[in-house]
């Protein structure tokens, strides 16, 4: 079975939610008895049952000089801006899922920027200015 015949897994730590296309669902449901070692029991749930992914993040705000790539990274991960240039040069960040190679691309509100080895950042907000000029944002990061 294809993978893309599946949507997005989520977890609260205890229960599993997964989407399926509608024509495939009793397929699943008949065939999907074991994942790995664990017995599993497949229900059918409404959207409005979606469960809240737990996950390891945390909020922070951060003063950067400008909205580029390399000069986000470089403030959240603790980097020089050559190193965040230079992950980024070699293909290893993408915005929202997909590989920039781009280090002077500008960031927007609710990009997700993935550095691999590092984690994830998304841009919640952009709160404004400081008195000394640099862009105020809010941001979400999932460390690895």
């Amino acid at each position: 079975m294809d993978r893309d015949r599946f949507g997005d897994i989520i977890t609260d730590g205890e229960n599993w939610q997964f989407f399926v296309f509608k024509s495939m669902s009793d397929y699943i449901e008949e065939q999907v008895k074991k994942i790995g070692p664990f017995k599993v029991h497949l229900m059918e749930k409404d959207f409005q049952d979606l469960l809240l992914p737990r996950d390891e993040s945390t909020d922070e705000t951060i003063n950067v000089q400008s909205l580029r790539l390399d000069t986000i990274i470089a403030t959240v991960y603790d980097l020089s801006r050559q190193n965040a240039k230079a992950l980024v040069d070699h293909g290893k960040v993408q915005i929202n899922w997909a590989v920039n190679k781009n280090a002077s691309s500008f960031i927007t509100i609710t990009d997700t920027l993935s550095v691999r080895g590092f984690g994830r950042i998304r841009i919640n907000d952009i709160m404004g200015r400081s008195k000394n000029n640099k862009y105020i944002l809010f941001v979400n990061v999932i460390k690895k």
